[in-house]
């Protein structure tokens, strides 16, 4: 029977991969380099992570990225408005300059970026999927709306915004931007 996840183990393996990331790069990153600064055991690593890609990019993602809170305000419409200007807010802030120098360091191996872009995409679906879930129940969007769908038309722009011309990423166009999407998911 295998024995139980450390928690205490698993923050101290991210602390180790995350040091290492900065100081060295993916290419120096090593299972045995952070088994030995996490003083952890290789098979404590595998049980977590089944590869360095994988362990790198929850280092990565936990390093850059604190969840974005979804309010529950009663109304989708400004559930999703105030989730969306904390997420511009943040990208103004150190999440977007940590954010910039983990991409920056993902494009050292295919399987890192690929597993960070999961892992940041996989956060941000999670955070929002209940606010649409509860518009859709309290019918203030339409129920047949695709998931994946809204979630591209609303972090899409910002994401992409803020990579290209981070000083337009205003308020003003976080809101015009949640309202033009707002209104594509009205119900009939």
């Amino acid at each position: 029977m295998p024995r139980p996840r450390s928690q205490a183990s698993r923050t101290a393996i991210l602390a180790a991969a995350q040091a290492l990331l900065s100081e060295k790069g993916f290419p120096a990153l090593t299972i045995e380099g952070v088994a030995a600064r996490a003083k952890a055991g290789k098979a404590t690593i595998y049980r977590w992570w089944p590869d360095r890609a994988s362990l790198a990019a929850d280092a990565l993602l936990s390093a850059t990225f604190q969840p974005i809170p979804v309010p529950d305000t009663g109304s989708a419409r400004e559930d999703f408005r105030r989730h969306m200007q904390l997420l511009s807010a943040a990208m103004r802030r150190d999440f977007g300059q940590q954010l910039l120098v983990a991409l920056a360091c993902t494009q050292e191996n295919r399987d890192l970026t690929v597993a960070f872009r999961n892992s940041l995409w996989k956060s941000l679906r999670l955070a929002l999927a209940p606010a649409i879930h509860r518009g859709a129940a309290a019918r203030q969007i339409r129920p047949n709306v695709y998931a994946e769908v809204l979630f591209d038309l609303l972090y899409g722009p910002v994401i992409l915004r803020f990579l290209t011309a981070p000083e337009t990423l205003t308020p003003d166009y976080v809101d015009a931007l949640c309202e033009t999407v707002m209104t594509g998911i009205l119900p009939a």
